[in-house]
This record gives C-alpha cells, structure tokens and sequence, in this order.
C-alpha cells in the first residue's frame, strides 16, 4: 500500500497557485520551434537546409559559448549557415528586418557554429548528435553534408590545379 503525502486536491490548488503566478505564461519557445517556423516561412523547399540546420541547432548545445545567444539567435544563425552551405540564394533582409538582429552578433555565432560543425565532422572520434543525422529519419543529412564538401574540396582543387596551369603555360610563353 503506498503512502501519500498530499491529497490530490492538495496538488491541484498547488498547480492553480503555480498558473496564477506564472499568468498562466507557460509556452517554451524552444531554437527548434523557431527554426521550424522560421523554414515554413521562408520560400525554400530543400528538406536538406531543415535537416542541416537542425543538425547544426543539436549540436550548437554541446557547446557552452552558443548557449549565451538566445534561442531564436541560435535558429536563425543555424538556418543562415545551412542556406550558405548548400547556395541558396534566399536574401537574409527579411531576416535581419523581421527579427531585429543585431548584424555583427550574428556573424559571430555564424563563425562559432561553423567551427563546431567543422570540428565535429573533420574529428575522428565517434559524435552521437553526428550519428543521429545520419539516419534517414533525418534525411541523412551528416552524409550529404560531407558529399557536398567533398564537392567543393575538388571544385577548389581542380581551380588550383587549372590555375597552375594557366601560369605554367603563361610562364612556357614568355621564355
């Protein structure tokens, strides 16, 4: 037989003192509400910039100089990374108007989240956030990522070697 130390009512005048306190103000606006809406909103339709960002959102948590910006900055920093990721070109002024951000703030986070994406997809140790993305559920979004960076590593590398080229053959000229 258990042993109850308050009668339910005792616990339901509890909750309604709790809600009169709080105004009944109990809604949480967690970073992935508003990046869910913040994607809904904007006119792209590439599930890999929802996935991306989210990825990015999950793992700017591990990190203890993310968690000073708010959640709404944490969302929109973590959506504008993912459309610079995979090139689109949707204009951040509605962004940046609708939001009121503060520009230089937003660059920083941008720089610290990339580092953090950086670290976590170029590190040999095992990362879970990493392997959650990799899943289908989550479009797996950790493979397209490293297949979309591979693509500009041999983009850059074929640029270089092009460009070498060129020079080599400007040089071959003019001796």
């Amino acid at each position: 037989i258990y042993s109850f130390k308050y009668e339910p009512e005792e616990i339901l005048d509890k909750e309604k003192d709790i809600l009169f306190t709080l105004d009944f103000s109990i809604l949480y606006h967690s970073s992935f509400k508003f990046l869910s809406l913040l994607y809904h909103r904007s006119s792209i339709n590439d599930e890999n910039v929802f996935y991306l960002s989210e990825f990015i959102l999950e793992l700017s948590l591990t990190d203890i100089k993310i968690l000073k910006y708010s959640q709404r900055k944490r969302a929109i920093a973590s959506f504008i990374l993912a459309k610079k990721i995979f090139n689109i070109k949707l204009e951040n002024y509605y962004i940046q108007f609708n939001y009121s951000l503060n520009k230089n703030e937003i660059k920083v986070l941008l720089k610290e989240l990339s580092n953090i994406l950086k670290k976590v997809i170029y590190s040999e140790e095992r990362n879970l956030i990493a392997e959650k993305f990799k899943s289908p559920k989550y479009g797996c979004i950790v493979s397209v990522f490293q297949s979309k960076l591979m693509e500009k590593v041999e983009k850059r590398r074929n640029d270089i070697i092009k460009d070498l080229t060129e020079k080599k053959n400007k040089i071959k000229e003019f001796v």
